[in-house]
């Protein structure tokens, strides 16, 4: 199996629903030993765990086989619910919390699970050697107005 690094950064966690931009790096090595690292970008009007869910989804995109990933991201709730096995209990209550209410940003958490089925999962919250870059491109993408992009680095 693959082993995957994946590294998020967004602009913000807050509740409140607004112009949000998050950068992430997918890093691997082909079976020819050759080193890829892939960009991808993107800005929605959504909350903080919103945005964190489309970085995350944006970034299992590039993933074509099943792989060991290792997910550096700076959201408890995000990765808590993966890794407590909300998401699973959501599912089967058709997407409801304990209380009954509707689960925000539904189809982001069916993306996200969808693109990670198949893959083995380990969230790493903290500081990462791209964290610096990642802030950057996202005061670059805010200053520019860019949309969704992915970029390959090295092949």
């Amino acid at each position: 199996m693959f082993k995957v690094n994946i590294y998020i950064e967004t602009d913000g966690q807050d509740k409140r629903k607004r112009y949000r931009t998050f950068s992430a790096i997918v890093e691997f090595t082909t079976r020819h030993n050759k080193a890829v690292i892939r960009k991808t970008h993107g800005t929605e009007n959504t909350t903080g765990y919103g945005i964190m869910l489309s970085a995350l989804a944006a970034s299992l995109r590039i993933l074509t086989k099943p792989c060991e990933i290792k997910i550096y991201m700076d959201c408890d709730y995000v990765s808590g619910r993966i890794c407590d096995g909300s998401v699973y209990g959501w599912f089967a209550s058709g997407w409801k919390t304990l209380r009954g209410e509707p689960v925000k940003n539904r189809e982001e958490w069916r993306e996200v699970m969808r693109l990670l089925n198949g893959h083995e999962p380990v969230f790493t919250k903290g500081d990462h050697e791209y964290k610096t870059e990642l802030k950057t491109d996202i005061q670059n993408i805010k200053n520019q107005g860019m949309e969704y992009r992915q970029q390959v680095i090295g092949q």
